[in-house]
C-alpha cells in the first residue's frame, strides 16, 4: 500500500498535530499555513519509507486585479523578437554564432550517449 485517501472525514488538524482515524495522533510539520477549509487528506509513503501528508484545501475567490493601464499588441518575427503595438522593436540578443560553441559541445556530448529504446531497455 503506497498510499490513503481520506475524503473530507476520518481525519482533523489540530495545531501541529494530525488525527487521522486508524493510526492516532501523527506530529506534522508544516511547511506552508493552510488556506481556506481542509477537503482532502493523502497519506503517501515514498519510496524511502517516509511517509508524507498531502491536504488539499478549498479556498474562497480572491478579488481578480484588473489591469487599468494601455493595452499592448506584440508581433513576434523571426530577424526581430518583437514589435510593439506603439512601434518599438524588441531585439534578439543572443545569436546562432555567440551560442554556437556551448550548443556544438552539447550535440557531441548527445552523440557519445547510449541511445535508449522507448520502452526503457537499453540496446546492446
Amino acid at each position: 500500500m503506497k498510499s490513503l485517501c481520506y475524503p473530507q472525514m476520518g481525519f482533523r488538524l489540530v495545531g501541529n498535530r494530525l488525527k487521522v482515524t486508524p493510526f492516532g495522533e501523527i506530529k506534522l510539520k508544516l511547511h506552508r499555513s493552510i488556506k481556506g477549509t481542509v477537503k482532502t487528506l493523502v497519506l503517501k509513503r515514498e519510496s524511502s519509507g517516509k511517509w508524507f501528508a498531502i491536504l488539499t484545501s478549498e479556498e474562497k475567490d480572491a478579488d481578480c486585479h484588473v489591469n487599468q493601464g494601455a493595452k499592448v499588441g506584440i508581433d513576434l518575427g523571426l530577424s526581430k523578437l518583437a514589435t510593439l503595438s506603439d512601434g518599438s522593436v524588441l531585439l534578439i540578443r543572443v545569436t546562432l554564432r555567440s551560442v554556437s560553441r556551448r550548443l556544438r559541445f552539447w550535440v557531441e556530448g548527445f552523440q557519445r550517449k547510449r541511445r535508449v529504446a522507448r520502452i526503457g531497455v537499453r540496446r546492446r
